[in-house]
């Protein structure tokens, strides 16, 4: 990566009354050596162009107003007026900091400088001084930076959180940026992405017999079932749990049907809502299947909890 300091001209046109203007410049690196091919673009315009083999550019006929302009070029990081750098030293005088301060300065951009010596060039050049200095460092020849690190880190941290707070940063923006990981999925996921539809969801009818209801829950595997009434509405579910504990009574159940066997009132969420928040509420009632209805109350999805758990969420 590298940062060049930019050379910006601006020259009125010889016309009086016109309204375009001109901008021109140069573009060299850290050893003052002039870089072709840098692109450079008025952010949100048409208006750019390239650098030639002395580091050269000029863009013209533009009309009067505000600009932003953005240089990039291979190898090099993009750096635009309205940036912020944060330089972060100990001492607060290396030679690498000296060669890029005046860079800075003739950009025009903001320094926060993290340091640990307030009597620094760095601190001295910069915006922003957020002191990070330590009485002692935790070597014990108060060399290596121990201490010192640990108080960056802190104010790094501290630092991202305020920024974090300032922009309005959301859990929901987090998850956008973090798909990939449990944190993602906790605060994204939603139900209807990961629950078993379709032909797939173990139904029977109220009149069920108990042959059809073991059938059912055997072959859909999900150690439960759905129990629809006629006009195909929720009205209970059986589990595997609900056989052991009927067959612990009697061993009589050839002319049971569903009813005389499902419970009532089962819990019941929407598609759209996070795979988070079924999570919590099987934990929270201690059950191991939630089934998904739609606004009509029809069973359209089971979430088993250990789907959940594969997937690493957690509860919100």
């Amino acid at each position: 990566m590298g940062v060049w300091p930019l050379f910006i001209l601006l020259f009125l046109p010889c016309t009086l009354f016109s309204q375009t203007f001109r901008i021109k410049g140069l573009v060299v690196d850290a050893q003052s050596i002039p870089i072709p091919g840098v692109n450079v673009v008025l952010i949100d315009t048409k208006y750019g162009a390239a650098t030639d083999e002395e580091g050269k550019y000029e863009i013209s006929n533009i009309p009067a107003g505000k600009y932003t302009i953005e240089f990039s070029a291979i190898g090099y990081e993009k750096l635009r007026k309205e940036d912020v750098v944060i330089i972060i030293s100990k001492s607060g005088s290396t030679d690498e900091i000296s060669k890029l301060l005046p860079m800075f300065k003739r950009l025009g951009v903001k320094i926060i400088a993290m340091s640990g010596n307030p009597d620094s060039s760095l601190v001295k050049e910069s915006d922003i001084f957020l002191n990070i200095s330590v009485k002692e460092e935790a070597c014990p020849h108060d060399l290596a930076p121990t201490s010192s690190t640990t108080a960056t880190v802190v104010m790094g941290d501290a630092l991202s959180v305020a920024l974090l707070q300032k922009r309005g940063f959301t859990a929901e923006d987090f998850a956008l940026l973090h798909p990939g990981g449990s944190l993602g999925k906790r605060l994204s996921l939603k139900i209807e992405e990961i629950m078993t539809k379709g032909d797939s969801v173990p139904i029977v009818k109220e009149n069920s017999s108990m042959k059809d209801i073991i059938l059912e829950m055997t072959s859909k595997r999900l150690g439960t079932t759905c129990v629809v009434n006629k006009d195909g509405k929720l009205a209970g579910v059986i589990t595997d749990g609900d056989l052991r504990r009927l067959l612990e009574k009697t061993m009589d159940v050839k002319n049971l049907v569903a009813t005389d066997i499902m419970s009532k009132n089962p819990k019941v969420t929407d598609k759209e809502y996070l795979a988070s928040f079924a999570l919590q509420i099987m934990e929270n009632h201690k059950i191991t299947s939630l089934i998904i209805a739609d606004h009509k109350k029809k069973p359209i999805g089971i979430v088993h909890l250990h789907d959940l758990l594969k997937l690493g969420l957690q509860r919100r």
